[in-house]
């Protein structure tokens, strides 16, 4: 599907937009939330981003990749990764100029300085950078909203990301 330059430019500012939001983990999750509590984690984020696209007439198709936290820039004493297993995260694809193309605003840019993989500047044709590290990926038809549990390593994870956020 090729798409116009003004449609390339349009999901760009709807790219950055959205990776903006600080990244948090919700017990109740909600794209429909995720600006008026200027929050979100990837699932959040992703199947927003999707509807946007889907409203342009972009073909969307979500997956759901699982990942080991301890691959991520985390200190140790944060989650007790070790002991955690694998975990899953949300991503999704949608076709750009006949190509299927990996998009993933997961993690906002303030985050970058802790290590995390953060598209700058993306060219709204390529790829941008996954969130994690896959260890599987399949095809998955996300809810919206949802509920999830949440551990207390994962809330000391926003803790510490709430934190990061304000040191320079």
């Amino acid at each position: 599907m090729e798409i116009s330059e003004a449609t390339r430019k349009k999901i760009v500012e709807l790219f950055v937009r959205v990776q903006k939001v600080p990244y948090y983990l919700f017990r109740h999750r909600d794209s429909k939330k995720l600006f008026s509590l200027n929050k979100g984690c990837c699932a959040e984020k992703v199947i927003w981003l999707g509807n946007k696209f889907k409203s342009l007439g972009l073909p969307v198709r979500y997956f759901l990749i699982e990942f080991k936290w301890e691959d991520l820039p985390i200190p140790d004493d944060i989650l007790g990764l070790k002991e955690m297993g694998p975990d899953y995260h949300l991503a999704m694809k949608t076709e750009i100029d006949g190509k299927w193309v990996w998009i993933d605003p997961t993690w906002d840019p303030a985050l970058g300085k802790l290590g995390f993989p953060i598209t700058e500047d993306w060219d709204g044709k390529s790829d941008t950078l996954l969130a994690v590290k896959p260890l599987k990926v399949e095809a998955f038809e996300p809810e919206d909203p949802s509920d999830t549990d949440l551990s207390e390593e994962l809330l000391a994870f926003n803790e510490y990301l709430e934190k990061a956020r304000k040191t320079p």
